[in-house]
């Protein structure tokens, strides 16, 4: 047995010596009894409320003491509305039975609470905007919990489970490993709250683990501990689904980055995508942000400078992880820009982010790229919009050209080295001009298409599509072992299949053989680059498997070709 295998096989039967249940039934008295028995008020006659006013009071009063001790002087009132421990918070929308324009009208104390006997609300803004939580303790959720067979979590217990596969000491250098390698694309966390072994709870600490841990290579005593192979991942996965599982009830920030860094993570299997499973996730990731306010605006709040500044940026890397996803999958999106008001970063979001000012650019670059992506999908590819615009040339050369003139002008600004980012900016470039060849392709034998003029314009368009592919295969052929140590995001595998599907496309659409010949040299060159990179950068497996997978079945037998096409294929072995 490999060295490997043995310490493996130890940590799971060290895991056997724990109680086998992560999470413990909830206890029948938080059950409501089958009564039909009805008190005059209307409520059923059961105990209802899980613990006293004062017991209510004394989780807001406990939390700013301890805030109070951590900064050695009196904190003064500021709502926290992710740093209650023992609570959950809801975002009131303004078709909420609570009315938040009414609720502007309550009597707030000094931390701007409105406390009943188990709920408050908690005012963050007033105005033509007005933002407010609902608060309450999270154990009124616990009979819910134990009607869905879901119970209550031991915290304490996760958290020795995860000690015994990754222990605090290399915990640490996995998160380390983070703040080097992923923190500067994607600035998930503030140093204000920065992630550690000890306090952060373990289903955090196990995703952020989960996606660093690719990157141990580059950690000496990381590279040289057998314990960490790909046996460790469903472990840290079986807390992570517990915790999902759990807090499906009560969503809170830790949950919300949980489920960021799950869906960032790229896969460790690169011959197909799982995006039901990824874009499942996605939904979930959407829908718990909604619930604690993420899609609000925080800036304006009445809360500390640091916390508004994340909530911006984890705002708005939810909204990328969207649309980049979207894109990839060829889905349409979660999220609707009416609905999501943080949709860039500004200067003031910088701020407990822990990146350079070289990094926070590039940050604020992928913003505007990323705003960009967003309005190629609902303009060109949204379904309403491909219906007006797939057969249309004016239509589609109404809104195509300032699209991709913006995202060339934006290529100018990436820096030499945000390989991530330059191929993100050319993906977009080649979804426009994807849609922008949409009305010849779709119908070759329209007349509108056939004009003078229009076919002027498609000869433009397939002159720009080669030089964005052209570049697309110049990055690919350039890839070297300095871009082994970078985070390629989820969506990296689709942009480069991307590439090959689209030399196809333009390929068997070439109206003669000198064009058929220059891109089918084009595909098979890529090919060839691709395969030369891919057992460091598997990210290209997907794109490779899919493409090649029509020269095993055989070209001529998978598409109808015209003959000069069929010649320029038949030219290569």
């Amino acid at each position: 047995m490999s060295t490997a295998a043995s310490v493996s096989q130890s940590r799971r039967l060290l895991l056997r010596l724990l109680p086998q249940r992560r999470i413990c039934p909830a206890p029948a008295w938080e059950t409501p009894p089958f009564d039909l028995q009805m008190t005059m008020d209307g409520i059923p006659d059961w105990p209802p409320y899980l613990m006293s006013e004062s017991d209510f009071d004394a989780i807001f009063n406990q939390d700013l003491s301890r805030a109070s001790r951590a900064n050695s002087m009196p904190v003064p009132p500021q709502p926290n509305p992710d740093g209650y421990s023992g609570l959950q918070v809801e975002c009131l929308g303004f078709t909420s039975d609570m009315d938040p324009f009414m609720l502007q009208s309550y009597k707030y104390d000094d931390q701007s609470l409105f406390k009943f006997k188990e709920l408050a609300v908690q005012m963050l803004q007033k105005g033509p905007l007005p933002c407010q939580l609902l608060v309450s303790p999270e154990t009124l959720y616990h009979s819910r919990r134990a009607e869905t067979g879901t119970g209550i979590l031991d915290k304490e217990e996760a958290k020795a489970e995860l000690e015994l596969l990754v222990d605090q000491r290399l915990g640490g250098k996995l998160i380390d490993l983070f703040r080097r390698f992923i923190q500067p694309q994607f600035p998930v966390f503030s140093t204000e709250d920065w992630p550690n072994p000890t306090d952060t709870p373990a289903y955090l600490l196990a995703a952020l683990y989960a996606i660093t841990l690719p990157f141990t290579l580059f950690d000496d005593r990381l590279n040289v501990d057998t314990a960490y192979d790909s046996a460790v991942y469903p472990d840290l996965f079986a807390i992570i689904n517990t915790a999902l599982s759990y807090y499906a009830h009560t969503p809170n920030l830790a949950i919300v980055q949980t489920l960021l860094l799950l869906v960032l993570r790229p896969t460790n299997i690169h011959t197909f995508t799982d995006a039901a499973h990824r874009w499942a996730l996605l939904g979930t990731l959407t829908s718990h942000s909604v619930t604690i306010g993420l899609h609000q605006d925080a800036g304006s709040w009445i809360i500390p400078a640091w916390q508004a500044a994340q909530r911006r940026r984890l705002s708005f890397l939810i909204l990328a992880a969207d649309m980049w996803l979207s894109c990839g999958y060829g889905k349409p999106p979660h999220i609707h820009e009416d609905n999501w008001m943080v949709t860039t970063m500004e200067a003031s979001d910088r701020l407990g982010c822990g990146l350079d000012e070289d990094q926070w650019l590039q940050a604020i670059h992928f913003s505007s790229l990323t705003s960009e992506l967003g309005c190629a999908l609902s303009k060109l590819y949204s379904l309403r919009a491909t219906s007006q615009t797939a057969t249309s040339v004016d239509r589609t050369m109404e809104i195509a050209p300032p699209l991709l003139d913006r995202l060339s002008s934006l290529r100018q600004y990436i820096a030499k080295d945000a390989i991530t980012q330059l191929l993100g900016c050319l993906y977009a470039e080649l979804m426009v001009l994807r849609a922008m060849s949409r009305p010849w392709l779709a119908s070759k034998d329209s007349s509108s298409t056939s004009e003078s003029g229009a076919m002027v314009n498609y000869d433009q368009v397939r002159l720009r599509t080669r030089e964005c592919t052209k570049q697309l295969s110049t990055l690919v052929a350039g890839l070297g072992p300095e871009h082994t140590a970078i985070f390629w995001p989820p969506w990296s595998q689709m942009a480069f299949s991307s590439l090959f599907q689209s030399q196809m496309t333009m390929a068997i659409s070439s109206r003669d053989s000198d064009e058929a010949s220059a891109w089918v040299g084009d595909l098979m060159s890529t090919r060839k680059s691709a395969r030369l990179r891919i057992q460091s950068f598997p990210q290209l497996r997907l794109g490779l498997i899919r493409i090649d997978s029509l020269f095993w079945r055989g070209i001529e037998n998978v598409l109808h070709l015209q003959s000069h096409v069929r010649d320029a294929f038949r030219s290569y072995p």
